[in-house]
Order: structure tokens, then sequence, then C-alpha cells
């Protein structure tokens, strides 16, 4: 059956939602079918989940590709209000579709079919053709990174800076933004500054061993933010983000939210090493 029902039992937060894994094409959800989705990205999704529970606000999807963490992020949390980005068209269908899958949460997700950036007009997005027909999770406004990966298609899309979207949209307080978006991270950042400075979000990104961690090290700095770097079993905080590869996934923790990430690291049994 193409429609799957992902779960996440985690301590005191129970989410459940289907998804379309369109005959197989959709890897992301094969994955975290076959690993659970607490396995997918471990331990993220319940560090995710369990942060949701303590912050106020919005759920900002940055790079939201089919709807997984969307889709997480709403059923995590019955009151929050999720904004899904992906430019891409044939995906944002697709996301569209799997938030229609879900009737009790489909109202407070909301599909943006534009790319956040450092920048508002258009942009050229890059998406990469898998040799196998399989959907893409590498594509991007990164060229540099999307040519990397293979044979790329081209697409104009619309940008605009999360500065700019949160002031026409009257959002002001996020609780949560999590940025995958392929090498393209610093520029939805130098975007957000108005946004990180006044509403303070927890920030969970992606950084792939070509990202640029120098410019991310000024950055927790300047903004006072803790980098939380998570690996299967363990949460090591840090000032200067390095790659590590078992644990692309890191979150950018606001300095005075230090102590609930080691309320999380209880609950998850997470090693915490400083």
């Amino acid at each position: 059956m193409p429609i799957v029902e992902l779960t996440l039992d985690s301590a005191s937060v129970a989410a459940k939602f289907k998804m379309d894994n369109m005959g197989g094409l959709d890897y992301v959800i094969e994955l975290a079918t076959r690993s659970g989705l607490a396995g997918y990205e471990r331990p993220y999704p319940e560090f995710m989940a369990q942060a949701l529970q303590h912050l106020k606000g919005c759920f900002l999807d940055v790079g939201a590709n089919t709807g997984l963490y969307a889709l997480l992020a709403a059923a995590a949390r019955p009151n929050v209000q999720v904004h899904a980005f992906e430019p891409l068209p044939a995906i944002s269908d697709i996301l569209s579709r799997n938030v229609g899958l879900n009737p009790s949460i489909e109202p407070r997700i909301r599909v943006h079919r534009i790319a956040l950036s450092d920048r508002t007009g258009k942009a050229t997005f890059y998406e990469t053709i898998n040799p196998y027909g399989l959907f893409s999770t590498s594509s991007g406004l990164n060229e540099a990174f999307s040519r990397k990966q293979g044979e790329t298609r081209r697409h104009e899309v619309p940008t605009i800076t999360a500065d700019q979207w949160c002031a026409q949209n009257g959002v002001t307080e996020i609780a949560f933004m999590k940025i995958d978006v392929e090498g393209f991270e610093r520029e939805v950042i130098a975007g957000s500054q108005n946004v990180i400075a006044t509403q303070r979000p927890v920030i969970g990104l992606e950084l792939l061993g070509d990202a640029d961690f120098e410019y991310f090290s000024h950055f927790i700095k300047r903004h006072s933010y803790i980098d939380c770097t998570l690996t299967p079993g363990r949460l090591q905080f840090g000032t200067r983000p390095i790659f590590v590869p078992d644990g692309w996934n890191h979150v950018f923790l606001p300095s005075e939210r230090r102590d609930l990430a080691l309320r999380i690291a209880e609950l998850l049994s997470l090693d915490v090493q400083a």
C-alpha cells in the first residue's frame, strides 16, 4: 500500500500521521518506515518533538520536501501552527497531498511554495535527478552543491527572507525553525537576522561536510546560541560547530534554553558531552 502510517512514541509525546510513499519513490518515507520514526535520523525527531512541548510559537519547516517533519511537528503538539516552505512545484504538490491525508491536523499546516533566502525576488532552483527515479532530497538553491550530486534541472522560484515573510504575515513568535536546504543554510540564516534577534527560536539544521562552519561559529557567538550536535545516543554541547559523519543534525539553542536540552537529553537517555 502506498499510504503508510508513521508513529512516534517518545516519553510523554505520542504522534501519528499518514504519508504517501508514492510506490516506494519517496526514499525518506521508506527509511522512516523501515527504521521507525524514532530511528530515522536518531535522535533528531524525538528531540524536536520533545522541544515543541516546552516552546511557544509556530514551527517553520524550511525545505519541507514531502512533509515528514512538518507533519511530525503538527502531530506532536496539538496547538502548534506549522508553516512548510517547499518551492519545487512537483514536490510541494506531494507535500500538500500528504497534509491532506491527515484531516485532524491539516488546518494547522500551511504550505508555502516559496524559498526562504537572504533576498526577496526570484532565484534558480536546481532539481537533482535521481538515476533510480527516486524523489530528490538534494535539490536546492546552492548550484555547486546540487551539481555535485549529478544531473540537474533548473527552475525559477520565488524567494523571500524570513524577516520579510514574518513581517508580512504577522508572525511574532517562532518556537522552532527546522532548516534543511542542501548547502543553502547560511543564506536562510542571513535572511532571518531580525527574527533570530527578537524571537529567539530554536534552530535545527543539517550541516554537511562543505558547510561554512566558520560562519556558523560566528553566528552562535554573535547571537548567544549554543550548538547541540545530535548523534545516536548522544548530545554534545559546543561553541564551534564541526562536521560529524554520524551527526549531520545540529540544534542551535538560545543560551538561556540550555536547561531545556538537558531535560530532553534525560528523557531520551542521551549521553551529554560538554
